[in-house]
């Protein structure tokens, strides 16, 4: 018997079949926006992985409160939804928003330890679909969660938020260094 496209992607990345049949049914051509970036984060952590992170007694208060210290706004507000604590925790690590707990910390890296094979099944399935501006911004979460920091940060925050504040980066920019290789030089 031949296997089918989407069941060589769950194999493959250990991925539930639901949620490659939710991603294949739910991904679409998206443009590179910070509202799409959204729509995309939302879906990537509807994935059946994150079905298990715990949601503990009262935390609903808490996902809460880092809904509101993130500028951009989830779909999907229900704070004792796993998957709206994944997607909370996801947008608080990128934003570098400091998590009111410590049981958070503990979560945020079982949803890094999901999130990079849930992404790289949903790539797969955008390369089967040529929805090439939609791998892109995965391609870009991807990086995003490799790297810590947001697309659009300063790469010298690599380094650590402590070291490097928004005015030794402004001094280091006014010296024509931008990137680490023009700092490791100094």
């Amino acid at each position: 018997a031949e296997s089918t496209q989407l069941g060589f992607i769950a194999s493959f990345f250990y991925l539930s079949y639901k949620t490659v049949q939710l991603f294949s049914e739910k991904v679409c051509p998206l443009t590179a926006t910070r509202g799409n970036f959204v729509i995309l984060l939302e879906l990537i952590t509807q994935a059946t992985e994150f079905d298990g992170l715990p949601v503990r007694h009262n935390e609903e208060v808490l996902n809460l409160y880092m809904a509101k210290q993130i500028p951009l706004k989830l779909a999907n507000t229900s704070m004792e939804d796993p998957h709206v604590k994944a997607a909370l925790l996801l947008l608080g690590y990128f934003l570098d928003v400091p998590f009111p707990i410590s049981d958070f910390i503990l979560d945020m890296k079982s949803v890094l330890d999901q999130c990079i094979r849930v992404i790289q099944g949903m790539i797969e399935i955008c390369k089967s679909k040529s929805y090439l501006n939609t791998l892109l911004m995965l391609i870009n979460i991807l990086q995003m969660i490799i790297q810590g920091l947001w697309a659009t940060d300063p790469p010298l925050l690599q380094l650590s938020r402590k070291v490097m504040t928004p005015a030794s980066i402004l001094g280091l920019r006014d010296q024509g260094i931008v990137l680490l290789p023009q700092l490791m030089q100094l």
